[in-house]
């Protein structure tokens, strides 16, 4: 009997958060520079790492609720 073969070795959802990730780098940076224009504190840096933070995290936690919708 032959073995099976594996579906996919990236799907579809880990594409899409690969791509998010890049977005949210750009858009946070313009948000920390932004707030460093007006004098704000968390500035570039901070909005950065909190951008990617998010983003990563953010699709990890959906896929562990499975199916189920917020509806």
């Amino acid at each position: 009997m032959p073995a099976a073969l594996p579906t996919a070795l990236v799907s579809a959802d880990d594409l899409t958060q690969i791509g998010d990730l890049p977005l949210a780098f750009a858009l946070s940076t313009v948000i920390g520079f932004e707030r460093q224009l007006r004098g704000e504190s968390a500035g570039p840096r901070t909005q950065t790492f909190v951008g990617q933070a998010s983003a990563s995290s953010a699709p990890s936690s959906s896929s562990r609720n499975g199916a189920r919708s917020a509806a």
